[in-house]
This record gives C-alpha cells, structure tokens and sequence, in this order.
C-alpha cells in the first residue's frame, strides 16, 4: 500500500511538473504560439474562401452548360457554340471542364465548323478520358468530323477502330452501323480494297440475314461494279 501510495505522489507530482513546464513554455513563447494559433486560423479561413469559390464557380460553370444545352435542343448550334467556347476560356480545367469542351465540339460540328470540332475533340482524346463511354463518343465525333471535311480514308479508318471497340463499352449493336459508315467513306474515296475488307467483316462477323450482313454484301456487290468502271484504288 505505501509503494502504490508512493507512486501515485510520484505521478501527481510529474503531471504537476508538466503542467508548470508547459504554462512556463506558453508564457516565455506567448508571441510564437499566437502567431501560429493565426497562421492556422488564416489557412482554415482560406481553406473555407477557396472551397466557396469553387463551389461559386461550378454553379456558374453548370448554370451556362445548362444554357447552351438548352439551345442546342432547339437548334441553335451557332449561339450554343459561342457560349461554350466562352465558358472554355474562361475555366479550361477541371472535370466540368471536360464535358463543356465536349459539348462545344458537338455544338462547333452542328453549326458547320467540323475543323475546329475536331480540333477540340483531338484535346479531349489527347487527355486521356478515363469515362470509356466518353472516349469512345470523342473518338466517333472525330471521325465525322474526318467525314465532314472529305477525309474520307481516314474517316474510314475511325469507323473501323470504333466498331472493333463497340462491344468494349457495351456498343455492340452499334459495330454494324460503324463498319457500313467505315464502307461507305471507303467507297467514295475509291479505296475498293478498304471496301471489300470491311464488307467481309459484316459478313463474316454478323449472322447470314441480319441487317449487318446485309449491309456487307450490299457493299461489296456495289464495290465490284464501282471498281470496273473506276479502276482499282
């Protein structure tokens, strides 16, 4: 008993002594502990600040996609566009970004301008899009923009990709339409081999009857005539 008691003063008097050791530190270093009470309370004040900025800014960013999406459904692809490469300029980063330079390359293809859609839509696939669903929209806008502009091998080539990467993103009832658009700019470029290639895909890849087999052996009937009158490519 007289050891427990021993130690419990032992103990008082430690807690007692660092009691007194810490108000001695506070009193000889008052300044330093205030200036760091405010250095914290001025980062939690700018922590807060930058939080409602953002917040702040986000609202306006989603309030004017909004916007523009709304007259891009009634058409007005020319206004929607202008809005959307102001709002560009203005917050070119972050996520939201991602989906206003998205939106402004569909409304920039829409009112005619297929050059500076794919200029934005060659940005977003260069970054790296970690929505596959996303990536592949980007990669389709791409080649109608290619489509658009008379690039039609390498529109081709783009409607080829996309229909091998359809069944990756839950498209694949879609690969058929993909590899008959990839036919058809094959076809008015007078490249018969790209054309009996993707023809033999339908063929091949879609069941005897299906609308995609039939796509293929119209194409590759039509091919042989075009390329007895044109020559080969």
């Amino acid at each position: 008993m007289a050891d427990r008691r021993l130690s419990k003063e032992i103990e008082d008097d430690q807690l007692g002594a660092a009691v007194m050791a810490t108000r001695d530190f506070l009193a000889e270093h008052r300044n330093a502990v205030l200036l760091v009470a405010a250095l914290v309370l001025v980062a939690v004040v700018v922590t807060i600040v930058v939080s409602h900025s953002r917040a702040q800014t986000r609202l306006a960013m989603e309030s004017q996609l909004g916007e523009a999406l709304f007259m891009m459904q009634g058409m007005d692809y020319t206004r929607a566009a202008m809005m959307l490469e102001s709002l560009l300029e203005r917050y070119p980063g972050g996520p939201l970004a991602h989906d206003v330079m998205y939106h402004c390359a569909t409304a920039q293809f829409l009112a005619g301008n297929p050059a500076r859609a794919l200029e934005l839509f060659e940005n977003l696939h260069g970054r790296g899009l970690s929505d596959r669903m996303r990536a592949f929209a980007v990669q389709e806008g791409m080649a109608d923009c290619h489509a658009a502009q008379g690039d039609w091998n390498r529109a081709g080539e783009a409607y080829e990709r996309l229909a091998a990467e359809a069944g990756s993103v839950g498209q694949t009832d879609r690969a058929a339409r993909m590899l008959a658009e990839g036919a058809a700019c094959y076809e008015k470029a007078g490249n018969w081999a790209g054309v009996h290639r993707v023809a033999g895909r339908l063929t091949d890849e879609f069941e005897e009857g299906t609308q995609g087999w039939k796509l293929g052996t119209r194409f590759e009937a039509r091919a042989k005539i075009l390329e007895k009158t044109a020559g080969p490519s």
